[in-house]
């Protein structure tokens, strides 16, 4: 049996390993392999090894514009070509489990490139290159390029079983760093249905698990998409892709605690996930793409429903998973929530622990100031509703009632309609605190219009129950 023929037998057990979410077995599986095809992949790489392979890389390319690289000519050694598909499938098997590969990886793949020309495989090459690029290198807009980089390779090169994979890199990592998190809906869509083309099955159902969660953070009215994901359930149970098919079932059961009036908004359990039962599944998987969903659903729920206590346990958990949100809408997302549910119990905190909030605050804060420097559509007017709430607890009121000005303007402008809900009632808590009611009532109707027209009734119910004396007079 020659080298080639054993490398099939390899990509098929790692193949095997990954369906069995035996991530770090695939990549040492993996290493063996692409050892036998002359390509070096280590296991544990050090840091310094990794820095000169990406400024080597950097130096190496610099001399051409990086859309010139889809001309390069097309791959012709067999070798090679099988060392990228190898390289390509342990993608995602370093991603989750071995992130610090990811680097190397990328530089070995465009170097393969660079050195013997373009292969299907090269898309994952670009792609990854990129997602390195913005989230670990901050060169956000370089990132992007190298992003639509693969996309019009695959077209090129007709390069339909990549398609899934390179689609959904392009959508989870890049695609909101310099769009607006809507342009990742239909993204998603083209992948699963490229997914189900190419029998691509796994992106098929994560491309749809991501779908849901863009239209959920979009601030999308959860009845134009509510009821889609209901049929989605049904076709990833065919498939048998069950991690995306819980994901679903997850913003499933969050919006009906969004929709449905229940005693612990920001208990998961219901018609759709039970928390009780599934975190300890989730916990035994290791499944930590799931578990960091959990922790930030529930940061939310506790949060807008006043359970500041809760929110501060699920940071804690959540932050054990910061690593597998690298790069993605749910990074911004957790920044969001754990700035503005530290200020919220800022007032009950000794001096001391009031110090360590702030500082705190201020990590959320310049990751968020960063975000929105590359793309304020997305982030802006996060930043600037955290900023009113820090303000506001440090006692600056004209600035605080600035920001909270700015922060429902951006929302409005830019159609995040819970979040303009939000940031309308925060206001409305913040005049109401200085007795101005009457100021207080117009900024709260609106946090009502905005959460009913949502689609959350629940939110307006608490709403109803906790500031009657502002909404007596409103014709709902």
């Amino acid at each position: 049996m020659n080298t080639l023929e054993t490398v099939n037998i390899y990509e098929a057990q790692i193949q095997t390993l990954i369906d069995q979410a035996q991530m770090l077995e695939a990549i040492a599986l993996g290493q063996n392999a692409l050892a036998r095809l002359g390509v070096n992949l280590p296991s544990e790489p050090e840091e310094h090894l990794t820095g000169k392979a990406l400024q080597s890389l950097s130096k190496r390319i610099s001399g051409q514009q990086i859309e010139e690289l889809i001309s390069l000519p097309v791959m012709s050694n067999p070798t090679t070509i099988a060392a990228m598909q190898l390289l390509a499938m342990l993608s995602g098997p370093i991603f989750r489990a071995s992130p610090t590969l990811l680097p190397l990886l990328c530089a070995t793949m465009i170097n393969l490139s660079l050195e013997f020309g373009n292969t299907s495989a090269s898309t994952i090459g670009y792609v990854s290159y990129g997602m390195v690029l913005s989230a670990f290198l901050g060169e956000v807009e370089k990132g992007y390029r190298f992003g639509q980089l693969a996309l019009n390779l695959v077209n090129h090169l007709n390069a339909q079983e990549f398609k899934p994979l390179t689609l959904f890199l392009f959508g989870t990592f890049l695609q909101h760093r310099q769009e607006g998190l809507r342009a990742i809906i239909p993204t998603m869509k083209k992948c699963h249905l490229a997914g189900m083309e190419t029998g691509d099955f796994r992106h098929a159902g994560y491309s749809i698990a991501i779908y849901a969660d863009a239209n959920f953070y979009a601030g999308v009215c959860l009845n134009k998409w509510e009821a889609e994901i209901e049929n989605y359930c049904v076709v990833l149970e065919t498939m048998k892709q069950n991690s995306p098919l819980t994901q679903l079932k997850l913003i499933q059961q969050t919006v009906q605690n969004w929709r449905k009036i229940v005693n612990q908004p920001d208990l998961l359990r219901g018609t759709f996930y039970d928390e009780t039962v599934m975190l300890p599944k989730h916990h035994q998987d290791n499944d930590f793409t799931v578990l960091k969903s959990v922790y930030i659903h529930k940061i939310m729920l506790a949060y807008f429903f006043g359970n500041y206590s809760h929110a501060l346990d699920y940071i804690a958990q959540a932050n054990l998973y910061l690593r597998s949100m690298i790069g993605t809408i749910y990074t911004e997302v957790f920044h969001f929530y754990a700035g503005l549910s530290y200020l919220a119990v800022y007032s009950t905190l000794s001096e001391i622990e009031q110090a360590k909030i702030l500082a705190l605050v201020e990590t959320h804060q310049t990751t968020l100031a960063q975000w929105a420097q590359h793309n304020p559509m997305n982030h802006l007017h996060k930043w600037h509703l955290v900023e009113a709430e820090r303000q506001r607890v440090l006692g600056n009121q004209a600035s605080a009632r600035e920001n909270y000005d700015y922060a429902i303007a951006i929302a409005k402008e830019k159609g995040y309609i819970p979040e303009v809900a939000l940031a309308s009632e925060l206001a409305a808590k913040f005049y109401l605190a200085l007795g101005k009611e009457k100021i207080a009532v117009g900024y709260m109707q609106e946090a009502y219009c905005y959460y009913a027209q949502w689609g959350a009734t629940a939110k307006t119910g608490n709403l109803e129950k906790g500031y009657s004396q502002l909404l007596r007079y409103f014709q709902k």
